[in-house]
């Protein structure tokens, strides 16, 4: 486990020191305009720091986003700070209001801006709420209001944007059933803005919401695991290695760059265990009990978990990983035998047992350059037998390789 954190911390500052930064400028609290290099972390909502270069061989500075007015990278994405009005509705949760507890506030809050032309559209996103503004004049923002409410036991909808953009959306190309069947959703949204900047022959930026894509990723796996068993039966652990081979299925998530992705991982497992075990009991320690346990597990290990992408190139990211795994049984003979040889009283005692499926976590880290992939993985205490008086527990270390097809 110490490998794993001492990996974790080199990782880290690895990784944080090789990321990418790109062109894009930043206006501070005294409307000065820094042109610099950016790390572009393809963000949702409102970054509480912004990391920036001068140039690529300066040293990466920070700023709070608290002293920042305006921020952009490129043409991909922009955030820009306004004192607007905006409802408290939470309309990221299941929350249905009445019409009467409808409530705004005023607040400097970043927007993120989608379009940017003769007409403009920005989203707010929090924890609980997202919300879309328009302007035909930065100085002056909107908000575009949408919300479900109830009205006595029918559920109903304040849908007032849609006339909102229709009285300031005019153009030839645009009709009332556009607006009629607008809904409030960016790619909606987006199209009429697109169609209304058109129309009116101007210039625009469409600043990509998310440029990020999803990706599938097939890796066959094999690798080593070093097992550490202990038994009620004795205090010094066993060990027992062996080879594991699996393959993975990853699908990095489409957004912030991919940093995160979910995994299944199944794996074939296969450890052998005996325990033998010679003491003494009775007053006058008469007897002499030989003590014998003997394990076969063979299993699939299905690892189910999260996962988190450092890049420190293109192609080429460290990961640090969490997963929950469920064991699916193969083959699981369990015995315990006892003898007890004396003067008198002399017996054996033999127990069977059917193993039950197991589950533990996993941790992991590891690297991938291009299609090669490299991971040491740690499994904590798992309790593969569960009596009063046998019990047996293992942890595992293990190092895999893998190559994505």
């Amino acid at each position: 486990m110490k490998i794993l954190l001492y990996f974790l911390l080199i990782s880290s500052s690895l990784g944080f020191a090789q990321a990418t930064f790109e062109k894009g400028y930043f206006v501070d609290s005294r409307n000065q305009k820094t042109e610099c290099l950016i790390k572009n972390e393809d963000w949702v909502k409102t970054p509480n720091i912004l990391y920036y270069k001068q140039n690529e061989s300066d040293y990466a500075k920070e700023i709070p986003t608290q002293q920042i007015k305006e921020f952009a990278v490129g043409t991909k994405i922009k955030f820009i700070k306004r004192e607007i009005t905006i409802d408290n509705v939470k309309n990221k949760t299941i929350e249905f209001y009445d019409f009467k507890d409808y409530t705004t506030r005023v607040e400097t809050i970043f927007l993120k801006v989608l379009v940017e032309g003769e007409a403009n559209l920005y989203k707010y996103e929090n924890e609980t709420q997202f919300k879309y503004f328009y302007s035909k004049n930065p100085d002056s923002i909107k908000p575009l209001i949408y919300y479900q409410y109830k009205d006595g036991e029918r559920l109903r909808a304040n849908d007032s944007f849609k006339k909102e953009l229709f009285d300031n959306l005019t153009c030839e190309s645009l009709t009332i059933h556009d607006f009629l069947k607008l809904k409030y959703q960016v790619n909606p949204l987006l199209n009429i803005f697109e169609q209304y900047n058109n129309c009116k022959n101007t210039t625009f930026i469409e600043y990509k919401a998310n440029d990020t894509k999803g990706k599938l990723n097939l890796t066959p796996k094999i690798g080593y695991q070093f097992n550490s068993i202990k038994s009620t039966y004795s205090d010094i652990p066993s060990s027992d290695n062996n080879p594991v081979f699996g393959f993975e299925v990853e699908y990095l998530l489409p957004l912030n760059k991919n940093k995160y992705s979910i995994f299944i991982e199944p794996q074939y497992t296969h450890i052998k265990f005996l325990n033998e075990k010679v003491y003494t009991e009775g007053f006058n320690n008469e007897f002499t009990i030989y003590s014998t346990q003997k394990l076969d597990y063979s299993y699939i290990a299905l690892p189910i978990g999260g996962r988190y992408n450092l890049f420190t190139k293109p192609n080429t990211r460290i990961t640090f990983s969490f997963a929950f795994v469920i064991n699916l049984m193969l083959n699981d003979t369990f015995e315990s035998k006892s003898t007890r040889k004396g003067p008198y009283n002399d017996y054996d005692r033999i127990y069977e047992r059917i193993l039950d499926p197991t589950s533990s976590f996993m941790l992991s880290i590891g690297t991938r350059i291009n299609k090669i992939s490299a991971e040491l993985k740690y499994l904590p205490n798992t309790e593969i037998v569960d009596y009063t008086t046998n019990s047996l527990k293992y942890s595992s270390f293990g190092i895999s390789l893998g190559y994505t097809l």
